[in-house]
């Protein structure tokens, strides 16, 4: 994952979520200070995928917070036809609310 985050971003997203001490510490050296998650895992003695859980946790709260009214994130598998046709509606609807 290379997703990085300013302080600002970071702290609002942890403060939306409540997360505990090691959550926030993992997550900020992750997203704000761009450590390697491997480096992390091996100092805390946590497995890759709890250190990755941790920083996604609050990557998402980061990306998911205040969309615009009438619009919701979907997370989905699709198929080849159905990803065009969601495609063309998001094309409409930037149009229309000039927000992507």
């Amino acid at each position: 994952m290379k997703h990085r985050l300013t302080e600002a971003q970071w702290l609002e997203a942890v403060q939306q979520l409540g997360v505990g001490d090691r959550t926030r510490q993992i997550s900020h050296d992750v997203l704000v200070q761009g450590r390697a998650q491997k480096e992390l895992a091996e100092q805390y003695g946590l497995t890759p995928g709890a250190v990755s859980q941790a920083v996604q946790r609050v990557f998402r709260a980061y990306a998911e917070r205040d969309l615009p009214a009438g619009l919701d994130r979907l997370k989905d598998r699709l198929t080849p036809h159905q990803l065009f046709q969601v495609k063309r509606w998001l094309k409409a609807s930037t149009k229309r609310t000039g927000t992507p």
